[in-house]
C-alpha cells in the first residue's frame, strides 16, 4: 500500500472514530503529499466552521447582538436628526416610519409645502430678511480702493520649452535681462517689457524672467498678463516666491483679496519680504470681511435647505 493510500484509510477511520484535529491533520497531510495547497487551505477553513458552530453556538448569539445594538444606534441618530428637522419626514423614502407613527396616534407636523400655501402673501418677512441682508453688506463694506479693471491687451511671448538652448542663446538673454533691469529702474516700464520679452524668448523655462516681467506689467497697471506670468513663474519653479509675490499684487489691483491674501501669504512663508508683508496686510481686512459675510450668507442658506441623508456617515437602509 502507498503512503498516499494509508494516510487516506487513516484519514477515515479517524473520521468514523472522532470529530477532533487528528482527522484534519490526516487531511492536510494527503493534500500536502499531492501539493494540492487550495484543498489544504479548504480542510481549515471547514474545520474552523465546523468547531466554531458547535463548540461556540453562544458566540452567534453575541454577533447578533452587537448587530441589534448598531441597528438602535442607527435608530437613535435618525431620530435625532427628525428632532432637528422635522421636514425629513414628509420625504416619501420615509412613508412607511410616517404610517407608523399615525398608527399609534402621533400627531407629525405639517410638510413645508403645506406650511408654504398656509403663510400670507404679505412681504414683511421677505424685507425683513432684505433689511438684515442690507445691514449685513453695510457692516461689511469692502475697502475697493485701488482697484482697477483688468487690461484686455495681447498675450505676451511665453517661450517655446521645447527649444534648444545655446550658449550664445544664454548669453544674449542675459544681456537682454540686464537691458530689462536697467530700464525698469529708470522707469521705463514698457522698455523693460520689451526686454524681458526677449530675454525669456532666447532662454525660455526660467521662472525669474518670467516674474520680473510681471512686476514691470504691475508697474503699467496690467494685471492680467502679470497673473499669467506668474502662472508661468510658477509651473516652472513651484517655490517661486516672487512669482507668488505678483500674482498675489495682481489680485489686489483686481480687488480678489482672498487670492491676493493667498499667494502674498506664500510668498513670505517660502522668501519673506517686506514688500509682500506690507501688501498682505493690505488686504486683511478685507479679507476678514470678505469670510465673514460668506459665513453670514452661508450660515442663512443653511438653515433654510433640507438636510440630506445621503451625505450621512450612516447608511440609513438598514432601518
Amino acid at each position: 500500500m502507498s503512503t498516499s493510500q494509508t494516510l487516506s484509510a487513516i484519514s477515515a477511520g479517524v473520521r468514523r472514530n472522532t470529530t477532533s484535529w487528528l482527522a484534519v491533520v490526516y487531511d492536510v497531510m494527503l493534500c500536502a503529499l499531492h501539493g494540492n495547497w487550495l484543498s489544504i487551505a479548504g480542510v481549515g477553513q471547514r474545520f474552523l466552521f465546523v468547531r466554531l458552530s458547535t463548540v461556540c453556538p453562544l458566540m452567534v448569539l453575541v454577533m447578533y447582538t452587537y448587530k441589534m445594538d448598531a441597528q438602535v444606534e442607527l435608530l437613535r441618530q435618525f431620530v435625532n436628526i427628525c428632532k432637528s428637522n422635522p421636514a425629513i419626514l414628509h420625504e416619501p423614502r420615509f412613508k412607511f416610519y410616517r404610517d407608523y407613527l399615525e398608527s399609534l396616534g402621533a400627531k407629525l407636523p405639517p410638510s413645508p409645502s403645506e406650511t408654504k400655501s398656509s403663510e400670507p402673501t404679505g412681504h414683511n418677512e421677505e424685507t425683513q430678511i432684505n433689511e438684515q441682508q442690507v445691514e449685513s453688506e453695510d457692516e461689511l463694506e469692502l475697502d475697493m480702493s485701488g482697484v482697477i479693471k483688468g487690461e484686455e491687451d495681447e498675450l505676451l511671448p511665453m517661450g517655446d520649452d521645447n527649444k534648444e538652448i545655446t550658449e550664445e542663446d544664454m548669453e544674449k538673454a542675459t544681456d537682454q535681462r540686464v537691458l530689462a533691469v536697467k530700464a525698469f529702474n529708470e522707469g521705463n516700464y514698457e522698455k523693460a517689457v520689451l526686454h524681458f520679452t526677449s530675454a525669456i524668448e532666447l532662454n525660455p523655462g526660467l521662472a525669474v524672467l518670467h516674474a520680473k516681467r510681471a512686476n514691470a506689467l504691475l508697474k503699467l497697471n496690467k494685471p492680467n498678463g502679470a497673473i499669467r506670468d506668474c502662472d508661468k513663474a510658477i509651473s516652472l519653479n513651484a517655490d517661486s516666491a516672487q512669482g507668488y509675490k505678483f500674482r498675489g499684487r495682481a489680485h489686489r489691483l483686481l480687488g480678489n483679496f482672498v487670492e491676493a491674501h493667498h499667494d502674498l501669504a506664500m510668498a513670505c512663508k517660502l522668501d519673506y519680504d517686506d514688500e509682500a508683508n506690507v501688501w498682505l496686510k493690505e488686504v486683511e481686512s478685507n479679507v476678514n470681511s470678505s469670510k465673514l459675510l460668506h459665513n453670514k450668507y452661508f450660515s442663512f442658506k443653511f438653515h433654510t435647505t433640507r438636510v440630506d441623508l445621503s451625505t450621512s456617515m450612516y447608511d440609513w437602509s438598514v432601518i
